[in-house]
């Protein structure tokens, strides 16, 4: 079995690309999305069925004012959904799920495309480190004499 020997800059590839993905990590772990941080109205909403944003009322319209409002409902991420006057608190509940569900779908979007987006980096910084690498020591070896290893 033959042993693999890494030469100085191979070495130092590993070294910079194990680096790299421990501050990616750390950079990661501060941009977690999080349900409780989380905040989009306006997608949120738009993301609900007809049937029931027909029982909420948007923020900013003329509706939104206290006299057209059932009650408040706090979302854990810290929205307030406004129901319309008349309305049962079972389909509030109703509503407040869906809305949770969303909210969470979202979430989850975000923490894929984090991870792939920071995949992506790590990865593409350590073949293009080892690429321009390899360059230099290409180039470096073609002005050595003919004698010394040079081309």
């Amino acid at each position: 079995m033959k042993k693999v020997s890494l030469n100085g800059w191979q070495r130092l590839w590993v070294v910079l690309t194990v680096l790299s993905l421990l501050l990616i990590a750390v950079a990661v772990w501060f941009r977690w999305p999080a349900f409780e941080n989380s905040r989009n109205y306006s997608l949120y909403y738009d993301s609900l069925s007809s049937g029931v944003r027909s029982e909420l009322i948007r923020p900013g319209t003329r509706e939104d004012k206290d006299e057209f409002i059932e009650f408040y409902g706090e979302m854990p991420n810290g929205d307030r959904l406004r129901f319309k006057k008349g309305i049962k608190q079972e389909k509030a509940d109703t509503i407040a799920q869906e809305y949770t569900a969303i909210v969470w779908g979202h979430v989850h979007k975000e923490r894929k495309r984090l991870l792939m987006t920071a995949g992506a980096v790590w990865l593409g910084g350590a073949f293009a480190v080892y690429a321009f690498g390899w360059a230099v020591v290409w180039v470096y070896r073609g002005f050595r004499p003919i004698g010394k290893g040079g081309g």
